[in-house]
C-alpha cells in the first residue's frame, strides 16, 4: 500500500516539474541556447516516462482485476454444475441458474471494465420446421438476460422476428462457424461500424444513415439509438475448433456496454469463449427438454 502511494505521489511531481520546466521553456527565461535545449529534453523524457508509467498502472490495473472476476464466474457456475451433477435436468431450473450466471457475469465484466454491462444467452430456431434449415428462416429468440437488464431489454414481439440474416454479429459468427473468425463478434465502436445490422433498431429506431464523411460517422455517433456501444458475442458450441459445426451450434452469449472501448480482445474474448463452452452442454440439455 505504501509503496503504491509513493509511486503515485512521485508520478504526480514528475508531470508538475515537467510542466514547470516546459513553461520556463517557452516563457523565454535567462538560459543559454545549450541550457534550453537541456531543459527542453529533460522535460520530454520526463513527461514520456510519466505517459509511459501511467499507461502501465492501468494496464496492470485491469489485468488484475480479472482475478477479481473470478469468484463471481465460479458462483454463476456452481448451481449449474450442481445440476448436471445430481442429474436434476429440470427446464425451469436451468433457466433460473443460466440467468444467475448471467447476472455473475455481468458483475465480473463490470470489475473488470469499470462500467456497467449487460449479458444475454439468445438461441437458434427455425420458423418451420418442415423446411429445411436456410438462412432466410433460421430465428434467433432471446432465452434469459441478467436481472438488471431483463425488465428493460425483453421484447417478446421483437424476438419472434428476429432472424440470422438480419443481425451482423449473429451472421459473420454463422458463415465463419469452425474458422478463427467465427470464434467471436468483437467492435468496441458500433456506431461507426459499416452498415451494421441488429434487429433490435426496429423497437430503438434507426440510426443516423446519411454518408457525410467525418460529420456524418459523428452526427451517427451521437444520434445512436443502442443502448449498448461495444459487445462481444460468441456462439455456444464445442470448444474443440473440428467440433464447431452447424449441427452443434445452439445459440450465442452476448455482453455488451454503452461505453466504447469498453472490452479488450485478447482478455474478454477468451473469458467469454470459456463461459459459452462451460454452458454448452446445459444447453444442449435444456433445447432438448423445451
Amino acid at each position: 500500500m505504501l509503496k503504491t502511494f509513493y509511486q503515485y505521489v512521485s508520478g504526480l511531481l514528475t508531470l508538475i516539474a515537467s510542466i514547470i520546466a516546459l513553461i520556463f521553456y517557452f516563457l523565454d527565461v535567462n538560459l543559454s541556447a545549450d541550457g534550453k535545449f537541456a531543459l527542453y529534453l529533460i522535460s520530454f523524457f520526463a513527461l514520456t516516462f510519466f505517459i509511459e508509467n501511467l499507461y502501465l498502472r492501468v494496464s496492470l490495473k485491469r489485468r488484475a482485476s480479472y482475478g477479481d472476476a473470478l469468484p463471481y464466474i465460479n458462483d454463476g457456475f456452481k448451481e449449474i454444475h450442481e445440476l448436471i451433477r445430481c442429474n436434476k435436468l429440470e427446464s425451469d431450473l436451468i433457466i433460473a441458474y443460466l440467468e444467475k450466471l448471467c447476472s455473475e457475469l455481468v458483475s465480473a465484466f463490470q470489475i473488470i471494465t469499470g462500467v456497467k454491462c449487460a449479458v444475454c444467452i439468445k438461441l437458434l430456431r427455425i420458423s418451420n420446421e418442415e423446411q429445411k434449415a436456410t438462412l432466410d428462416n433460421i430465428g434467433v429468440y432471446t432465452l434469459i438476460r441478467d436481472h438488471n437488464s431483463k425488465s428493460n431489454r425483453d421484447f417478446a414481439v421483437q424476438d419472434k422476428e428476429n432472424f440470422l440474416i438480419d443481425n451482423t454479429a449473429f451472421l459473420s459468427i454463422f458463415n465463419h462457424l469452425g474458422l478463427p473468425k467465427g470464434n467471436y463478434f468483437f467492435s468496441n465502436m458500433l456506431p461507426l461500424y459499416k452498415e451494421y445490422k441488429n434487429i433490435s433498431f426496429k423497437h430503438y429506431g434507426e440510426p443516423y444513415s446519411k454518408k457525410i464523411l467525418i460529420l456524418g460517422k459523428v452526427i451517427r455517433y451521437i444520434r445512436w439509438t443502442l443502448p449498448y456501444k461495444s459487445t462481444i458475442v460468441v456462439p455456444i458450441c464445442p470448444g474443440i475448433q473440428k467440433q464447431k459445426i452447424q449441427n452443434n451450434f445452439h445459440g450465442f452469449l452476448c455482453v455488451d456496454s454503452n461505453r466504447p472501448f469498453a472490452f479488450r480482445r485478447s482478455y474478454d474474448t477468451d473469458l467469454m469463449m470459456g463461459v459459452s463452452d462451460g454452458i454448452y452442454n446445459i444447453i444442449k440439455n435444456l433445447k432438448s427438454l423445451l
